[in-house]
């Protein structure tokens, strides 16, 4: 088939999907909108890699202009972020960049556009961000309840729960950008495409010194209600210092037991894991972020590895 031929007809084929999507999510009255957002940037991706930025403008517009015809206001900016993210992210993938430079290039895109649509304009996007943190005090409060946890006295728990709404926006970009582009880089092996090989994840570190920090922010935060003279603004900062530190610890607790699980029974022992973590979640997260902590800083990880 001809070039120029075989690049309309998959330019035809990948408007066609996004326009399936924006016909599905009119349906369901925009559910898919929120929760399959990053479904949106792979057809594009794939254009942009087989053809480059400059060809994929064209799908691009015809996209943009099948939005305005079958979608709504909202749905608008978020095909418009999600193809924009899909391009970069193709020409990315042509131009050579490693798996770091496209993940970090994806969740940018992603954390703006969950800031954007949830926390600068949520009444336009329909959150109603005083119903959410509503909500959100009184699960924290059932939850202080049902573990026996002291909340500070000091505590302001609107500006508290402000933060966290703001850091839930940010790590559910966060995750879409990973999924974006773990999803992208399956579907372009499919491809036979060349891509740039994934890192082993037995080689994902951070320095030790982050590690510490983590580590003493997390043991802080469960500290931090014994300082009643501290400013509410200190103690609100400490507290979600704290859950970022608990979550980087944790995530390198959950890595540790996957490669020894790896290396020991070879095996994928990721659905234990989270199972066990669901049941035992007052248990296993602090004992996740203490195994964590010391995968990072002790030759723990080269004892597993058998180094």
């Amino acid at each position: 088939m001809n070039n120029s031929v075989r690049k309309i007809t998959d330019g035809a084929m990948m408007v066609a999907l996004i326009g399936l999507f924006l016909f599905l999510n009119r349906q369901l009255a925009g559910l898919l909108d929120l929760y399959a957002a990053w479904l949106v940037p792979l057809p594009m991706v794939m254009y942009a890699v087989k053809y480059g930025w400059k060809s994929a403008l064209v799908p691009f517009v015809s996209v943009i202009f099948l939005s305005f015809i079958i979608a709504g206001p909202q749905t608008w900016f978020y095909v418009i972020t999600a193809c924009v993210c899909g391009v970069v992210y193709g020409q990315g993938v042509k131009s050579g960049w490693n798996n770091l430079r496209l993940m970090l290039t994806t969740m940018i895109f992603t954390i703006l556009s969950n800031l954007i649509t949830t926390v600068l304009f949520a009444s336009f996007f329909g959150y109603d961000i005083a119903m959410e943190i509503s909500e959100m005090g009184k699960m924290m409060t059932q939850m202080s309840d049902n573990f026996n946890l002291q909340l500070p006295s000091g505590l302001d728990m609107t500006g508290f729960l402000k933060m966290i709404f703001v850091l839930s926006a940010v790590l559910t970009g966060v995750m879409e950008g990973i999924i974006v582009h773990l999803l992208s880089n399956f579907m372009l092996k499919r491809m036979k495409i060349k891509v740039a090989p994934p890192k082993p994840l037995s080689e994902i570190m951070i320095p030790k010194w982050l590690a510490y920090v983590c580590f003493f922010l997390f043991i802080g935060s469960n500290f931090v209600g014994q300082f009643t003279t501290l400013p509410p603004l200190v103690t609100e900062l400490i507290l979600v210092e704290g859950v970022l530190g608990a979550l980087v610890l944790v995530f390198f607790g959950y890595l540790c037991c996957l490669v020894y699980g790896a290396v020991r029974y070879h095996k994928n022992v990721a659905l234990y894991i989270i199972l066990l973590t669901f049941l035992l979640l007052p248990i296993m997260l602090p004992l996740l972020a203490i195994v964590g902590f010391l995968y990072v800083t002790t030759d723990m990880r080269q004892k597993i590895l058998g180094r």
